[in-house]
């Protein structure tokens, strides 16, 4: 895997660059770092047109739920990926480098900024060793396996990552420093919920039927990530749903550490819980008119 900063600053940046290098080398192995062909470094306001530059086709996430500060694109007829990540990502990188100190001694910032790019190595690795698929996009009329399905495929992509990944994260991140993972957690499921509040006694139309399956998927999202990454064995899942929902939630996580890379069997899982959910919520799956709907 070749670093490269976005523009080509030539060789003054070259001992930064030598040093991630080796950083993500030990941590990863150059095995599988074999799998990405390049980790472009890009300045903030540069990272949506040098990632277009490379997938003319990729979606930059910018919006109130998401903002993307990292992207790993996959090249299916090479089998390799390439990573964008904005610079911001690389400065705790650096300070942490130079501080000379074990990881065991690294802030969280710098460990933080660790786990952004492990992460998007663990999507490198997955994109080689699973079977990729081209997404299509979500188009009405609203079909809740049809969402799901979608969201599913879009899960798998993290899970993948992440236990491609969570072998190299230290210790430290895994014990004390996710603490950023389960805030993630929280603001996705205060999301749901407000949004549930505020649409309590309605039939949703058909764009906030699918937003809410969107929501759902997302709370999910940061929940696996969280439990992937769990410090020791008897840990359990965090998260705000009723203990049957999440015990199904561990299952579903634990069966695709067990199967994977081999996943796809588990969006039937993902539908129960999806939709046990919405029972939760005291939302329903109805039918108007032959359409599909959910009503609150």
């Amino acid at each position: 895997m070749k670093i490269e900063f976005v523009p080509n600053v030539g060789e003054r940046l070259e001992v930064i660059t030598n040093a991630l290098e080796d950083l993500f080398e030990q941590l990863v192995g150059q095995k599988s770092l074999s799998l990405i062909t390049k980790y472009l470094i890009t300045e903030d306001s540069n990272y949506k047109s040098v990632v277009n530059s490379i997938d003319e086709n990729a979606e930059v996430s910018d919006n109130e739920s998401v903002v993307g500060i990292a992207i790993t694109i996959f090249n299916f007829n090479e089998k390799k990926s390439t990573i964008i990540i904005e610079n911001h990502q690389i400065i705790p990188l650096i300070h942490g480098l130079n501080s000379q100190l074990p990881l065991s001694d690294w802030t969280d910032d710098q460990l933080n900024a660790l786990y952004t790019s492990l992460h998007e190595i663990g999507h490198g690795i997955d994109n080689f060793l699973r079977p990729q698929v081209g997404l299509e996009k979500l188009n009405k009329p609203f079909q809740f396996e049809k969402v799901c399905d979608y969201y599913h495929s879009i899960i798998l992509g993290e899970v993948g990552a992440n236990l491609c990944a969570t072998e190299s994260i230290p210790f430290k991140f895994k014990l004390s420093g996710r603490n950023m993972l389960i805030n993630h957690v929280r603001t996705a499921y205060s999301e749901l919920n407000e949004f549930c509040t505020n649409n309590k006694g309605q039939i949703l139309n058909e764009l906030d039927c699918f937003k809410i399956i969107g929501l759902i998927a997302i709370v999910l999202l940061k929940i696996q990530e969280v439990y992937i990454h769990r410090a020791n064995n008897n840990e359990e899942v965090c998260g705000f749903f009723p203990e049957y929902i999440q015990l199904q939630i561990k299952d579903w996580v634990n069966e695709l550490e067990n199967n994977y890379p081999n996943c796809e069997f588990s969006v039937n899982s993902f539908r129960e819980i999806v939709n046990n959910i919405l029972k939760e919520f005291e939302l329903k799956r109805i039918e108007i008119n032959y359409q599909e709907r959910i009503i609150n």
